[in-house]
């Protein structure tokens, strides 16, 4: 019952529109799987991802709670109403709102670190659940999921390296670094399909 729940959830984690559902069942169904199989990994996988939600929920919260009064009071200026406010006084909006985001960011780095970790655990527990379910399917998934990883990584990489010099007539870089996102992205659903289908037609050890 366990695997049949974590595949659906893996699943709908991979459709988009319904996989913020997907999102918060997958680290539950990890939970459930750890209990049921007795494997701790698996329960400390689930409740890393369950943490990394919530973090990213918090942070994200107290960054709009500080920006929104800042940015209000930029918006009531005349000048800003008539699209001729200054340099200077776009740099003080800047930094009025910087000490107030240091408790989002500080979160939102935090919810970094956890989502890394979890995503660590969840591929050695993928790798785990295919030897105990007799599946490859689940493991094809992981590796589908490291492969969105780097895709990701890359585009970062090539972002920071191109960001000193690039300029918004610099399309071609643009694009580049867009498409390595995009593969991420459609790499991570397809991975999420294909290790619910895994878990789905495993078979009960």
């Amino acid at each position: 019952m366990s695997k049949t729940f974590t595949g659906i959830s893996y699943i709908l984690q991979g459709i988009p529109y319904v996989n913020i559902i997907g999102l918060f069942l997958v680290p539950i169904s990890w939970i459930i799987e750890g209990a049921e199989k007795r494997r701790k990994l698996w329960v400390l996988t689930g409740i890393l991802g369950l943490l990394t939600i919530g973090l990213f929920a918090v942070g994200v919260a107290l960054t709009l709670t500080a920006l929104y009064p800042e940015i209000m009071k930029f918006a009531s200026n005349p000048h800003v109403r008539v699209g001729n406010f200054t340099a200077g006084e776009l740099r003080k909006l800047v930094s009025s709102m910087t000490p107030n985001m240091l408790g989002g960011g500080i979160v939102l780095g935090a919810s970094v670190i956890t989502g890394i970790a979890y995503f660590i655990l969840m591929i050695v527990s993928l790798f785990q659940a295919g030897d105990v379910y007799l599946t490859n399917t689940v493991k094809i998934g992981a590796v589908l999921f490291i492969v969105g990883f780097l895709f990701a990584l890359s585009g970062s990489a090539y972002l920071l390296a191109a960001t000193p010099g690039l300029h918004s007539s610099h399309a071609s870089v643009i694009s580049e670094i867009y498409l390595f996102y995009l593969a991420a992205f459609f790499t991570s659903l397809l991975a999420s399909i294909v290790t619910g289908i895994g878990f789905l037609i495993a078979r009960n050890p």
